[in-house]
């Protein structure tokens, strides 16, 4: 693919339904046919920050000059990250919700809705196809990026013993697995599959960040 339209590695990507292809791909390989869209993302000139203000913010990291805000929180923003395929931002906010962005238009597109307390962190899949949200009510909840709705609920979740804090969750790179860190001072790691915990990994003489 990236010989095929000379694209500098790690600059910009081509969006295929939502996948990132990778630079090995062969366009007929993959089925790509005669009017399908593909999508040309740059992502290395943008960073998104986060605030206690309630805000998050994307800079042109060239310029300093600030080049959207996502405003719509009720409450602090913890974590914000961008999609792996640019076009989007994802928020984790105090109020007890995630948000899904449009970088363009700084819209909100999605708001996801389950989580008891505040949330922590939040963070894709590496397709970015999932989102993956970590929460002060001792939970992680996985969420469908795509889909009908503004408002949205949790398609799986992993709980903590006793609802102690989950301060950070992440997929794995095959997005198989999510691992979870937890003020009990243990990490634990989950099968996507069917929410059960595989490895409880102890160690640590605090809460595990």
């Amino acid at each position: 693919v990236a010989e095929a339209i000379n694209l500098p590695p790690l600059r910009q990507r081509l969006v295929l339904r939502g996948a990132i292809l990778s630079t090995d791909d062969v366009l007929a390989d993959i089925g790509v046919k005669d009017g399908d869209t593909l999508t040309l993302v740059k992502t290395s000139r943008m960073v998104l920050t986060a605030s206690e203000d309630g805000l998050a913010k994307l800079w042109n990291i060239e310029s300093g000059e600030c080049v959207q805000t996502l405003s719509g929180h009720s409450d602090g923003v913890h974590m914000a990250t961008l999609s792996p395929d640019g076009l989007c931002a994802l928020t984790a906010s105090e109020d007890c919700t995630a948000r899904l962005w449009k970088v363009e238009t700084g819209e909100c597109m999605r708001i996801f809705v389950g989580h008891n307390a505040a949330l922590c962190s939040a963070s894709f899949s590496p397709d970015g196809l999932l989102v993956l949200t970590a929460s002060e009510d001792g939970t992680a909840h996985v969420w469908k990026r795509f889909g009908r709705g503004g408002n949205v609920r949790p398609w799986l979740s992993f709980h903590a013993p006793s609802d102690v804090a989950l301060w950070s969750a992440s997929f794995s790179p095959d997005s198989a697995l999510v691992s979870t860190a937890c003020a009990d001072k243990v990490a634990r790691v989950w099968k996507l599959a069917n929410s059960k915990c595989v490895h409880t990994c102890r160690g640590h003489g605090g809460a595990v960040l």
